[in-house]
């Protein structure tokens, strides 16, 4: 029963792969003949942040197929691959749904936002799974000031390219509470505030040592005015911790004299100064630079001092043609079972020209460097630094108000410290969307 069954999906992948290829095909014809152009794409690395509230009462869905060949879906060589029961290359059949609601009641805007979608593998089938993320808000005013109340539910698959070796997969569930309220008037002093709980659970029992939840907060005292932006003063405080992690991860580390509780985690101070101008006929920013200090909880263990940054800017050189740019530098808790937190430094950029209101093309790229902080007593045979570079070329086609397809091909190069864990991958991906 158990070939039977193995046959069958396999005929199944087989047919989805040569469906694949001939819309792919349609797609490309539909393209190359095509002289008409469509609104900007958005950058497919941009590292993003927050999901902004809806504007006012809609109701938006879309759905999509994505079609995708990746020479590389193993993310490391063919060895690492082998050890790990997968075939390098592969092909990808993505259906998925996304949607929007927001309606106006009394005050207050309440809305929903979430996706949903399934990966088929046609080769590696043990790495099929569901992707699901589901957004839920309110924002209203009272007084001079405008709140919002946000919250979060993921369930997905983690990338190979982010999981130890001899783990084939994992479902990260994610969940955060946010509050945030806003007082400025438009111009003058504007004070702001927000707090945010999120908590990360892993489903690999060797992973379960890096389930961690951090409590942030966030004020800042800014001033506004609607030509110039908001420049504003700011301080944060992060409280993360891995509830779940015990001494005997750490092998070799510090060693913990009995009855004295066991806490893995850190606290970070911060301040600096963070500027913010709104959407404009031509550009608009958000900078920001601090100075960050992270101290851990545990003896022995390795901290951070130093400054952290952000900058996103997008600039309208013509009506035809944007340009995008984003770097940062932060702290972020490791998804490494060897490390408390990463320092990560990415630079992602991106050059989109519209050849009429049919279609666009975009040139994206994203360069990202990744340290592990691992306690120099702690040996390990696993990742503690990589430098990814990825580079796509895209092309969007809008048929019709409602449909639309997209057509990206591009290269992703990784080198890590351990040899096994560097790479070479070449991705092209077919999407139909369809709006209503």
């Amino acid at each position: 029963m158990i070939v039977n069954r193995n046959r069958a999906t396999v005929g199944v992948h087989d047919t989805v792969g040569r469906a694949a290829s001939a819309a792919i095909a349609l797609a490309a014809i539909l393209l190359a003949s095509s002289s008409w152009a469509q609104q900007a794409q958005s950058n497919p690395f941009a590292s993003g942040g927050a999901q902004s509230i809806p504007p006012g009462r809609e109701t938006l869905v879309d759905l999509s197929t994505q079609v995708e060949y990746n020479s590389n879906v193993a993310a490391s060589d063919r060895l690492v691959a082998a050890q790990r029961g997968l075939t390098l290359a592969d092909e990808l059949f993505t259906p998925g749904v996304d949607f929007t609601v927001a309606r106006q009641l009394g005050r207050a805007l309440v809305f929903a936002r979430g996706s949903a979608s399934y990966a088929f593998y046609v080769v590696n089938t043990v790495r099929d799974r569901a992707d699901v993320d589901l957004n839920l808000g309110a924002s209203t005013h009272f007084g001079p000031c405008q709140e919002n109340l946000t919250g979060e539910y993921s369930r997905t698959q983690t990338s190979l390219s982010e999981l130890a070796l001899g783990i084939i997969n994992n479902t990260e569930e994610r969940k955060n509470v946010a509050f945030a309220a806003n007082c400025g008037r438009g111009v003058g002093l504007a004070p702001t505030f927000s707090v945010t709980q999120a908590w990360l659970n892993n489903s690999a029992g060797v992973l379960q040592s890096v389930n961690n939840q951090s409590l942030t907060f966030d004020g800042a005292l800014g001033y506004e005015r609607p030509a110039l932006g908001t420049l504003s003063l700011f301080g944060d405080y992060v409280s993360a911790s891995y509830p779940d992690r015990t001494n005997a991860s750490f092998p070799g580390g510090p060693v913990i004299p009995p009855g004295v509780p066991l806490t893995y985690g850190y606290d970070i101070y911060g301040g600096g100064v963070r500027f913010e101008r709104p959407v404009g006929t031509r550009i608009d920013a958000l900078l920001s630079v601090s100075y960050t200090s992270l101290q851990p909880n545990t003896a022995g263990a390795a901290g951070f001092s130093g400054l952290t940054y952000s900058g996103d800017v997008t600039y309208s050189l013509t009506s035809r043609i944007r340009t995008h740019a984003n770097i940062a530098r932060a702290t972020q808790p490791s998804n490494r079972i060897d490390a408390n937190f990463s320092v990560n430094d990415t630079y992602e950029a991106d050059l989109t020209y519209l050849f009429g209101q049919r279609l666009s093309v975009m040139l994206s790229g994203q360069s990202k460097n990744i340290n592990y902080i691992v306690p120099a007593n702690i040996r390990i045979n696993d990742l503690t630094h990589e430098h990814t570079y990825d580079a796509l070329l895209s092309v969007t086609f809008q048929m019709t108000k409602r449909l639309s397809f997209i057509l990206s091909g591009g290269d992703e190069e990784r080198t890590a410290n351990f040899p096994g864990l560097s790479y070479s991958a070449t991705k092209v991906t077919l999407e139909a969307r369809a709006s209503f």
